[in-house]
């Protein structure tokens, strides 16, 4: 066989090859690969040809190889695995993965999801850690280069993206346990009388609560523009200043801290969190774990 026959070569014709060692006809040896008797016979023919050998002749029990090909026998089984294991569907195996999964979220987000991720990767996929990357503006980058999955809000997939819905929120306010709003009830104005924490990576601008009151023709006096939804109710806990935040986030945070959850005395719009992932990750076995293994871990928040 030449060198140029490379680009030529019917992989068929190899499979054929490797049948005819463990079958006693042609016949046979076509029937394991799918192939008709006719063809079976051109592709010997044309095997014979390539390797200027008859390859198999008849014996008084079946075929018989000739030394020829004997010698092939053991590269191009070696071969043909190698091809069926580039070809083939890697799988993935969470109980013996080792690593880390690269999340972006915000800390509300992680603190609402990560403790029933963490337990379900300790049950499924031990060998497996979490590390949680911050959100910043550069979320897209990240995820093109070396994060798995962001969580958030994203109001859509951006191009060469994909987005999957993980929950829907809504807004909550939170005061300190004791806080004499509690006693005498949260209305629209004492709400408004308050002073209120804001949370905002920026540091600058207003918030959803804003634009409502601002809709009624209101405003509230902002005390403490921090930029950490766990820091804001430990604040707030230790002072009697309000803060209206994501109810997944406060509910987990009320678990632990001093604090109650009161309704906002005005309506404010709910929101989406999704998971967020490269196009490059969408047919990769290990990440549509990850992506099933984060909506599973959502649904079996306490």
């Amino acid at each position: 066989m030449q060198e140029s026959d490379i680009a030529s070569l019917d992989l068929n014709l190899l499979a054929l090859l490797e049948a005819l060692f463990a079958a006693p006809s042609i016949t046979q040896a076509g029937d394991r690969i799918g192939l008709s008797q006719p063809a079976s016979s051109r592709a010997l023919a044309r095997l014979r040809a390539m390797f200027g050998d008859p390859l198999f002749v008849r014996g008084t029990a079946g075929l018989v190889a000739t030394p020829r090909a004997q010698a092939l026998r053991a590269p191009l089984s070696r071969a043909l695995a190698d091809i069926r294991a580039i070809v083939a569907s890697p799988g993935f195996d969470p109980t013996t993965a080792r690593g880390s999964i690269r999340l972006v979220a915000p800390d509300g987000e992680a603190v609402a999801l990560i403790p029933s991720l963490l337990a379900r990767l300790a049950s499924d996929a031990p060998g497996l850690d979490i590390d949680v990357l911050p959100r910043r503006a550069d979320v897209l980058e990240r995820l093109g280069a070396d994060a798995d999955v962001a969580i958030g809000v994203f109001e859509s997939a951006p191009a060469g993206f994909r987005r999957q819905r993980l929950y829907n929120d809504t807004m909550v306010s939170v005061v300190r346990r004791g806080h004499p709003a509690l006693r005498r009830g949260l209305t629209l104005a004492r709400f408004v009388e308050l002073r209120h924490a804001l949370i905002t990576i920026t540091g600058e601008g207003g918030g959803a609560v804003d634009a409502a009151l601002a809709a009624r023709g209101l405003t509230r006096r902002i005390a403490l523009r921090i930029p950490s939804f766990l820091a804001a109710p430990l604040v707030v806990a230790r002072s009697d200043l309000i803060v209206t935040m994501p109810r997944s986030a406060a509910n987990a945070i009320a678990a632990t801290v001093p604090v109650a959850l009161v309704p906002p005395p005005l309506p404010i719009p709910g929101f989406t969190v999704s998971q967020l992932w490269h196009e490059r990750q969408q047919a990769d076995a290990r990440h549509a774990w990850l992506r099933k293994t984060i909506v599973d871990a959502v649904r079996s928040r306490a």
